[in-house]
């Protein structure tokens, strides 16, 4: 028994995701089984799992019952999201921004999605800065956002505070580098001075 068999495309594409694969099986008497092997073409990029077809034809001496098949190419890479630390200057009043930068460590094929929200250390949400919480969407090839703080000017010397963001939940990614810490710099400065004075000397003594 003989029968024809070939490959196309499905999300997967011939000759960058696997090796378009053609030709004839050949059963001798009482062989029930035979193997059709696909050569896949391996990468790093996150994507989705991805197909092809194989399918039968002209068979001979036999008939056709399942005629096609699917080739599933399955994903094994990944993408780490990291945010990194961040600091900037209070100034004295209204507001000024910090600026955490959170980054995939490779393109991905896919968007990626991740939630974000903010947190106190020795800040203060509503008097230091202003709490937060969101999502950062990556669309496909983009590894780079920004999400930002708003940081709540003064003119009082203190030391510089600190509030942290942190990373959950993400989609088509893992994580790498969950939390960060945002620096609250003081620019504020006490002034010493010293003023001029006077006394009697006396007679004698001090």
């Amino acid at each position: 028994m003989t029968v024809a068999y070939a490959t196309a495309d499905g999300t997967a594409n011939a000759g960058t995701d696997y090796r378009a694969t053609s030709g004839e099986l050949q059963f001798t008497p009482g062989e029930t089984e035979l193997t059709i092997s696909v050569p896949v073409l391996g990468d790093t990029t996150p994507e989705a799992d991805e197909t092809f077809t194989l399918t039968l034809s002209s068979p001979t001496n036999a008939e056709l019952s399942r005629a096609e098949a699917t080739g599933v190419i399955v994903n094994d890479d990944t993408t780490l999201l990291s945010v990194a630390d961040a600091r900037a200057e209070e100034g004295d009043g209204g507001m000024a921004n910090i600026n955490f930068n959170v980054t995939l460590s490779v393109a991905s094929d896919l968007e990626v999605t991740v939630a974000y929200a903010t947190a106190d250390d020795t800040a203060s949400a509503g008097a230091d800065y202003r709490a937060i919480s969101g999502e950062l969407r990556f669309a496909p090839g983009q590894t780079e956002l920004t999400a930002s703080v708003q940081v709540l000017g003064d003119t009082t010397p203190e030391a510089d505070e600190t509030f942290m963001l942190t990373l959950s939940g993400p989609v088509n990614a893992e994580l790498g580098r969950t939390e960060a810490t945002g620096t609250i710099v003081n620019d504020d400065t006490a002034l010493v001075s010293v003023a001029d004075a006077r006394a009697e000397e006396g007679d004698g003594g001090m």
